[in-house]
């Protein structure tokens, strides 16, 4: 269904489940789970990933890695040590009850127990300080990362649904990967305290604690069958969710609010959010039940196999086997050992299952931008002296069989206009996508003074470019930040800015801003202010006049301006490409007209080239179109 703002929706109102939302929403969700010894196979094979989250929580953090490492290291000993300590004071307490005595040593015991549990207690405050250190630390590097890695990846990249899946769960798994590690040290500091526990209790008793691993490997064994499943749930319903997350910035987003309330588009949102989300939580509800269940029985088999070792220790401690001492040491060696066992296998099992999550932020990582810079770029031609040539280009976005541009070749002059006219689809910002370098050419060449644009840097190349494009950004930030993107290394040169604002004219209005320059703009941020969307223009072209750049591109800049305000953009569009190299695209033939020359696109091709008069007077495709928008005024 079709709304009216443009936006297309799956109708989702008379489905039961996700699996009937399938056949509207591209994505697979299985409900069925089957255990895969090959695939846990597979599993392990991902703890080839640990290096590489380990030397990036290194870099976060050195000392902050020191410290709860040696914490976690330290607590695994104070479990042992308070039992033993705890088993002696009790056979001394049962000692001068029987014999008589001193009691120093029980005081003494009791000293000790006491330090050992506020050490404990304090130690492990601090590890959850270093922890809390430590996982912000991470959090911040790893989203830098991803920022740092989203700036290297091509325009292209980020037009590929997949890679949006790809994208999302990056972002949504990147700041919990810290408990994967959490997970790992867990278990080194449970192996330490088993192993400490065994030894205690192994002269004692030493078949006891491996009767434990009956109870504990049926639960840890299910544990990762499930989380195996909700991992799986979770991942092939990413599409699912960036609709859901779609539609709720659809229904609250200050930018669609206006067509929203004429259109009463709200109700429909919330329809439609509803019924799919009661659908996502239904699937989970369902997967919850079974692990529930599944658990619950396998936790009953645990509790009996526990007490029934538990009742072989008080019948030897009541025929005389075994002192108080030592069956309150063996009974709290085997409920920790038996909790640490668990908490071990599924520690285990659950960090296996993590590393599945922090596949897919690698795979982000993985993902490699196809416009890269040569190992030895040249050395961009300053100025420019024989202009841009577009040598038979050829153009098809990934995955089209199509082709968007077909054998298109012209040259651009130092210091000429051209204008790109066309209708919608022709090809036009494709080619200004492709000078910029946000693509490279199926086919074909782009040369600048008879270089390959490919020889260059593209960040390099930028750097001689400015544009304003028709989907121009709007930074809910100051407006000088709005105005000092357009030269980062310039951005806080007010006098520069002033002037970008001035030769845009839109120094009008910052001067009727609250706070001029430091107003934040947009409503996104606490006392915002919105403009217009000619407003909005203006600042785009004030960034764009930010660079002294020699190459100047409009893409249909006037598509917010009142008449007036579009004849004064264009006198100054004149004065600012004076000397450098311009292109415009407009759908007006009035305001081309000022362009040196213009190249009329039709299906990707080039049909005709020359200035307005001899296009007109040629009689072609440029005159038939500037015939049929003329009559509109007449």
């Amino acid at each position: 269904m079709g709304s009216p703002c443009g936006h297309t929706f799956p109708q989702w109102q008379q489905l039961d489940s996700l699996d009937e939302a399938v056949l509207c929403c591209p994505v697979t969700v299985p409900m069925k789970f089957r255990w895969n010894w090959k695939q846990r196979a597979q599993h392990l094979s991902l703890l080839r990933r640990i290096p590489e989250l380990s030397r990036e929580v290194w870099k976060s953090s050195p000392g902050a890695c020191i410290l709860t490492l040696a914490c976690r290291l330290v607590s695994a000993v104070f479990p042992v040590a308070l039992l033993a300590v705890g088993g002696l004071l009790l056979d001394a307490i049962n000692q001068m009850q029987r014999y008589g005595g001193s009691s120093r040593r029980i005081w003494i015991l009791l000293a000790m127990e006491a330090a050992l549990a506020i050490l404990s207690d304090a130690l492990s405050r601090f590890a959850s300080h270093c922890d809390l250190l430590l996982s912000d630390q991470f959090t911040l590097r790893l989203n830098l990362r991803l920022m740092r890695h989203c700036d290297e990846l091509d325009l292209e990249t980020f037009e590929n649904p997949q890679f949006q899946d790809r994208l999302e769960r990056a972002r949504s798994q990147a700041s919990s990967q810290i408990a994967l590690l959490r997970s790992l040290l867990q278990i080194g500091q449970q192996v330490i305290g088993i192993v400490g526990m065994i030894a205690g209790a192994f002269v004692l008793a030493p078949g006891l604690i491996a009767i434990q691993l009956i109870g504990v490997l049926p639960i840890v064994i299910a544990e990762s069958y499930f989380a195996k499943g909700r991992y799986q749930l979770n991942r092939d319903r990413t599409s699912i969710r960036r609709m859901m997350e779609y539609l709720l910035f659809l229904a609250t987003s200050s930018g669609d609010a206006k067509e929203v309330k004429l259109f009463r588009l709200g109700p429909y949102l919330q329809d439609q959010y509803g019924h799919i989300g009661e659908a996502y939580n239904r699937e989970d509800q369902r997967l919850s039940v079974k692990q529930n269940l599944t658990s619950s029985v396998l936790m009953l088999v645990s509790t009996m196999v526990y007490y029934a070792a538990y009742c072989v220790l008080i019948y030897r401690t009541a025929h005389g086997a075994l002192t108080i001492g030592k069956l309150f040491f063996l009974a709290g060696a085997l409920q920790r050992t038996k909790g640490q066992l668990s908490g071990l296998f599924m520690g285990f099992s659950r960090s296996l299952d993590q590393l599945m999550y922090i596949s897919d932020v690698f795979e982000f990582f993985d993902e490699r931008p196809r416009v890269v810079a040569p190992q030895r770029p040249r050395k961009l031609p300053c100025p420019i002296l024989r202009g841009i040539e577009f040598r038979h280009v050829c153009f098809a976005y990934a995955g089209a069989s199509e082709l968007v541009l077909r054998d298109v070749s012209f040259h651009i002059e130092p210091g000429e206009r051209i204008a790109l006219v066309g209708e919608n689809g022709a090809g036009k910002t494709t080619i200004i996508k492709l000078l910029t370098r946000l693509y490279d050419p199926t086919d074909g060449q782009i040369l600048i003074d008879g270089i390959n644009l490919r020889e260059f840097d593209p960040i390099e190349l930028r750097s001689i470019i400015t544009a304003v494009f028709q989907d121009f950004a709007r930074y809910d930030l100051s407006a000088a930040d709005n105005i000092g993107f357009g030269d980062i290394p310039f951005r806080q040169d007010y006098e520069r800015i002033a002037f970008a604002a001035e030769k845009s004219r839109a120094l009008p209005i910052i001067e009727r801003l609250p706070r001029r320059y430091e107003q934040v703009l947009g409503r996104r941020f606490e006392n915002g202010m919105d403009l217009s969307g000619g407003e909005w223009q203006r600042m785009a072209l004030a960034r764009a006049c930010m660079r002294g750049a020699e190459i100047v591109i409009l893409d249909e800049p006037t598509s917010a301006l009142d008449a007036r305000a579009e004849s004064r953009l264009f006198q100054d569009f004149s004065k600012m490409v004076a000397g450098k190299m311009g292109v415009l695209i407009s759908h007006r033939f009035s305001t081309v007209r000022i362009a040196d020359r213009i190249l009329v696109l039709d299906k990707g091709m080039i049909r005709e080239q020359g200035s307005h008069e001899e296009l007109v007077a040629a009689a072609g495709e440029y005159a038939q179109l500037f015939e049929l928008q003329a009559a509109g005024y007449r």
